[in-house]
Formats: structure tokens, C-alpha cells, sequence
């Protein structure tokens, strides 16, 4: 009994004990609790932000790569051919008209397409004559510039506002070359008459080819042009010539009309006759600024042929409307008149200004 009485409060003591015990720990980890609480939101808060923040950071690599792409892409649109065509090549040389007052009015074929080079079909061939359905005709003057005669003949064609193109031999723009500028100044066309009139079928290639650079070398220095177009002399030419001027990028011009002025026993009027009955659509006449018969002929020539409806260009203008009349280079509609061959020596007559020379 007296033991019962001290295990009784013995027990009510661990008891207790116990309790709080159990009590202190259930608080001490509430409060652990409620300490970290802070801290946990704190690390998690960023976590959290940065993720709700990934779907804009993903955005970035998608936007400039569409917006980059096409612009690359438009690169192969600019190719080389199109610059090209985009720049007017080379201009024709010499194929500015004279500017006169009552000059004939520009024609089509004095316009070419921008970006077209007329003349490159015809390199190399012969032409002696445009399409025989225009209206067009042009004059054509060799063997100068003679100090003596060729201003006379461009007051003429000035008086009358007519183009016309000059095929000059190299030895005489060499010995004239204030003469041979003043026909370029005047806007006149220029071509090559080879430099000392040598009969091209009959050489070598080499000796052809530099008979004809030295010509064009020698217009150029004097006139500041450089010819585009050759007129063979006598108008001979074969394989060889056509393939030299193919090389140096020339056109053979040669003639439809011949009022053979060249012959110093024909007189004004005859040539007058010969060029009026003639004539043609897209003839090309061959005269001479070394003639004085041929001057005095020529302002008749230009009333009666504008009389007839006829209306002067250059040869590249020929050149140029016989291109857009759809034939091709070096088809002959019409038989040339080329002279037959000649080769008995030039005589020098006294009582004209220079040796009647052969086409």
C-alpha cells in the first residue's frame, strides 16, 4: 500500500514529462516550419519567374531567321546579262544628224532599241543597200577629206539639212585633219575607206588587216571618231575581207546607186541623171567630195530625190531600219551595181582638184 502511494505520483511524473515532450517537438517543428517558409519562397520565386519568363526567351531564335531569308533570296534576280542590257552598249559611231534648220525629220531607224547594238548582225557582211519597200535613201561621199573641195560639199548638205555619211581614206584625214573634224563636228557619219585605197582582195589578210587599221587609226586621231563601217575600194571583196572586218568589228558597206562620178569625163548633169533614175527605196549612192562636178550636181540631187518622197539618213540609220524591217544581214533584195573591176593606173587631170579615184 505504502509502495502504490509513491509509483502513483511516479508515474503521473513521466507522464508528464512525456507529454511535453511530445508537446515541445510538435512546436519545435511547426516553428522550423514557419522559418523556412520564408526562405523556400524565396529560392522558389525566381524558379518560377524565370520559368514563366522561357516562352519569350524561346521567341528570339524564330524571329529573324523568315525575315533574313527572303531578302537573300531576291539576290539571283540581279544578273549580269540583265546589267548589261540595262546599260546602252557602245552608241553607232558618227550617226549623229547634222542639226540644221528644214533637216529631214528623224526617222524610226534613227531610234534603235536601248540596249541594242544595231550593227552587230551586220559586222563582217556586205551591205549595199536597206529595205527596197522604204522610203529612205542615203548619200554616200569617198575618197576625203579634200581641203578643197569638201567644205563646199558640206555647205550644201548644211544649206539643205541632209545627212549624210563620209567614208574617208585614212592618207587624206592624216594630211587634212582640220577638214576631217570639221565633218565629225558637223555631225556627219564616218567610215573607212581603208588608209592609201589598196585593192583588199588582192593581199594577204595580214597586210589587209593593217591597211585597214591604219586607216581607221588615222580617222580617228584626225576626225575623234573611230569608224564602225569600211567601204572596200573598187568595192572588192571576198572571204578574207569579210573576215578581217568580222574580226575588227566592221560592216562592208557598198553601193546600189553609181552615178560613176568618179570618171572625170561625166559631167553634172549626168551624174544628176544617173542618181535620179537610179534611185530607190533604202539605195545607198555613191559620190565623191573630190569631184567638183559632183557638188555642183548636188543640191539638184537632194530637190528632185525630196521631190520623189525620199528621205535622207545615214547608212547605220539604213543599216538600223533594214534590222526592224525583219531581214536578215547580208541578204540582197536588189542586185548591187558594183563596178567591174578595175586596175589600169589613176590619172590626175589638170583641171580637177584631185586624182579621179575609183569607188
Amino acid at each position: 500500500m505504502q509502495l502504490r502511494r509513491y509509483l502513483v505520483p511516479l508515474a503521473l511524473v513521466l507522464i508528464s514529462g512525456l507529454g511535453g515532450f511530445y508537446l515541445h517537438a510538435a512546436v519545435g517543428t511547426k516553428d522550423i516550419a514557419d522559418r523556412l517558409a520564408p526562405v523556400t519562397t524565396t529560392l522558389t520565386a525566381p524558379a518560377v519567374s524565370v520559368l514563366a519568363a522561357a516562352p519569350a526567351v524561346q521567341a528570339i531564335p524564330t524571329v529573324a531567321v523568315p525575315s533574313v531569308a527572303p531578302a537573300v533570296q531576291t539576290a539571283p534576280a540581279v544578273q549580269p546579262a540583265f546589267i548589261v542590257q540595262a546599260v546602252p552598249p557602245r552608241t553607232v559611231a558618227g550617226a549623229a544628224a547634222p542639226t540644221v534648220a528644214g533637216a529631214d525629220a528623224p526617222t524610226t531607224a534613227s531610234i534603235p532599241p536601248a540596249g541594242v547594238d544595231v550593227l552587230a548582225a551586220y559586222r563582217g557582211k556586205v551591205f549595199s543597200h536597206g529595205a527596197s519597200g522604204s522610203r529612205l535613201i542615203a548619200l554616200t561621199f569617198d575618197d576625203g577629206p579634200y581641203p578643197n573641195t569638201t567644205p563646199q560639199l558640206l555647205e550644201v548638205l548644211k544649206s539643205k539639212g541632209v545627212k549624210a555619211t563620209f567614208f574617208m581614206l585614212g592618207s587624206e584625214a592624216a594630211a587634212s585633219p582640220a577638214v576631217a573634224r570639221r565633218v565629225a563636228d558637223a555631225g556627219f557619219e564616218i567610215g573607212c575607206h581603208t588608209y592609201s585605197h589598196l585593192d583588199l582582195h588582192r593581199m594577204s589578210s595580214a597586210a589587209m588587216r593593217a591597211e585597214i587599221e591604219k586607216g581607221c587609226r588615222a580617222i580617228e586621231q584626225a576626225a575623234g571618231r573611230r569608224p564602225v563601217l569600211l567601204r572596200p575600194p573598187y568595192g572588192n571583196t571576198n572571204a578574207a575581207v569579210r573576215q578581217v572586218c568580222g574580226d575588227l568589228g566592221l560592216v562592208i558597206v557598198n553601193w546600189s546607186i553609181d552615178p560613176t562620178d568618179w570618171n572625170v569625163k561625166v559631167s553634172s548633169e549626168s551624174i544628176l541623171k544617173k542618181v535620179i533614175s537610179q534611185a530607190h527605196g533604202g539605195g545607198i549612192v555613191c559620190m565623191h567630195d573630190t569631184r567638183r562636178n559632183t557638188i555642183k550636181a548636188l543640191p539638184d540631187i537632194i530637190d528632185d530625190l525630196r521631190a520623189k518622197g525620199f528621205t535622207f539618213v545615214t547608212v547605220s540609220e539604213l543599216i538600223a531600219d533594214h534590222a526592224r524591217s525583219g531581214a536578215k544581214a547580208g541578204e540582197e533584195a536588189l542586185p548591187s551595181t558594183n563596178p567591174p573591176e578595175m586596175n589600169q593606173p589613176l590619172v590626175i587631170p589638170l583641171n580637177e582638184s584631185a586624182a579621179p579615184k575609183k569607188p
